[in-house]
């Protein structure tokens, strides 16, 4: 599926987006092909048969006669639409937003979901989720999560009928570490009714650590010495811990680590800072490589960002 296409709908919450690899070269194995083929909305062209042979007609889907590779779209119904291939993602993206605008809505749907893509570990923002009653009557929901950084409110609520309503959502990356998460939410209503939506989210470290000057190798009994710089890429001051793991020569980690640290400090707003470690090597360190020093960032034990250098020990 053409890259646009997918950055198009891949937050939607009415649009799952499938990509599939060429010619099973990934670990794709028809019961895999199969068990993606009944539950997505949005379709790779998969066209081989049993035999992997290309331009197959599998699972009673048309055959494109075109390399594998290519796209179309399955509709609400499950109904081949108009295939749209790579050189025309426009009306691929039209037509998918038609059959959003034509798809029946009989009671409860989410419209929308309004959310940063990224935070900063600390920070915080904010977003909204849509509800629309479709129905002529008003309905009684509740919304469920479990996701210690995201906050929706109100989480119950009445919708009165033929209206939308929007839903505040408090993101925080305070007490998270760089890595992604996905919060479901399911909404209730009617008693054994539900509709779900998922709110994605990236963290990333604000700060950036990395070795700028290290010695490959040292003497026993003299100081190792190297540089290193951390950079703030964001826009207000961040404070953070620098701690120093030195691991062995069988790559088990020093029982003293951390060798240095941890050191507390503050970068000012787009500033990049350097310093210099320094650690003395044993006289009865064993001799050899290599040995490998890992500078790490974060707040500590929790861990931001890191970078490592190695080394050999010499006599």
């Amino acid at each position: 599926m053409q890259n646009s296409i997918v950055r198009e709908f891949e937050n939607h919450p009415k649009v799952e987006v499938a990509v599939f690899d060429e010619g099973g070269d990934h670990g794709e194995t028809l019961d895999w092909v199969q068990f993606w083929w009944e539950r997505v909305a949005l379709r790779g062209g998969i066209i081989w048969d049993e035999d992997g042979s290309v331009g197959g007609n599998l699972y009673g889907q048309p055959s494109t006669g075109l390399p594998f590779g290519r796209g179309f779209i399955i509709d609400p119904d499950g109904i081949v639409d108009t295939p749209y291939f790579g050189h025309r993602p426009k009306a691929a993206i039209d037509r998918i937003y038609e059959l959003l605008a034509a798809a029946p809505c009989e009671a409860l749907e989410v419209t929308d979901s309004v959310s940063p893509s990224s935070l900063f570990v600390g920070d915080v923002d904010s977003g909204s989720v849509s509800l629309r009653n479709c129905s002529s009557d008003p309905i009684a929901a509740r919304l469920d999560w479990d996701c210690e950084w995201l906050e929706l409110a109100p989480d119950q609520l009445v919708i009165p009928a033929q209206t939308t309503v929007d839903l505040a959502l408090d993101l925080n990356a305070r007490n998270l570490i760089p890595g992604g998460y996905t919060c479901p939410i399911t909404v209730s209503f009617h008693d054994t009714s539900t509709v779900r939506v998922s709110i994605d989210l990236e963290v990333e470290s604000p700060l950036a650590i990395e070795v700028v000057e290290d010695p490959t190798s040292a003497r026993r009994g003299e100081v190792l010495r190297w540089r290193l710089a951390v950079h703030n890429r964001s826009d207000t001051s961040r404070a953070a811990d620098a701690w120093f793991d030195a691991y062995l020569l069988n790559g088990s980690p020093h029982p003293l680590n951390p060798i240095i640290g941890p050191l507390a400090g503050t970068i000012p707003p787009g500033a990049t800072e350097t310093y210099w470690l320094a650690v003395a090597i044993p006289a009865g360190a064993p001799i050899g490589g290599p040995y490998r020093i890992c500078n790490q960032l974060g707040s500590h034990p929790a861990l931001w960002d890191s970078d490592c250098f190695e080394l050999e020990i010499r006599p």
